[in-house]
């Protein structure tokens, strides 16, 4: 599942997915790969446009 939230959105800091446990959102964008209810891995902004990080992380490697 992909999920964009525009950027101003992400700035707030009430935003859902800001003070949610679970997600801890800090930046635009963010990846998470998500299974059995649970974070496996994730690619912050700084390392989300980069393409081995992103194939390792849809990948599981």
């Amino acid at each position: 599942m992909l999920h964009f939230l525009e950027h101003t959105s992400e700035r707030n800091a009430h935003h859902p997915w800001r003070v949610d446990s679970r997600f801890k959102l800090t930046g635009v964008p963010t990846l998470v790969r998500w299974e059995n209810d649970a974070i496996k891995g994730r690619l912050e902004d700084h390392r989300a446009h980069v393409e081995n990080k992103i194939n390792a992380l849809l990948g599981g490697n």
